[in-house]
């Protein structure tokens, strides 16, 4: 999400998208950011693809070791694609919403 983008998306959302756009503006030193949660809210919503893969274990020099093993009940679903473009229709849609329902 950049600058712009939150601004052409909430901007003209009411008094809560604007102040969504001022905040993001506040918080980007580079014009973008990771913002973990977009994952599990987007996963939350069904607009997520997972497959399932061996849950993977972490090293002590904190990378990951994705070998399979034995054990099929350590699986877990990883989240191979996001609908970003729906995610973000869904949330500037609620501020539309949540600005109609403030009049």
């Amino acid at each position: 999400m950049t600058r712009r983008h939150a601004a052409g998306l909430f901007a003209r959302r009411g008094e809560a998208g604007r102040y969504l756009v001022e905040e993001l503006a506040k918080w980007l030193e580079p014009d973008t950011w990771i913002i973990w949660d977009e994952v599990a809210t987007a996963h939350l919503l069904g607009l997520t693809q997972t497959v399932k893969r061996p849950r993977p274990v972490l090293r002590d020099d904190l990378r990951f070791i994705h070998a399979a093993p034995a054990d099929t009940e350590r699986n877990i679903a990883w989240v191979v694609k996001i609908d970003g473009t729906g995610l973000w229709r869904h949330f500037a849609d609620r501020l539309s919403a949540a600005n109609m329902t403030a009049r």
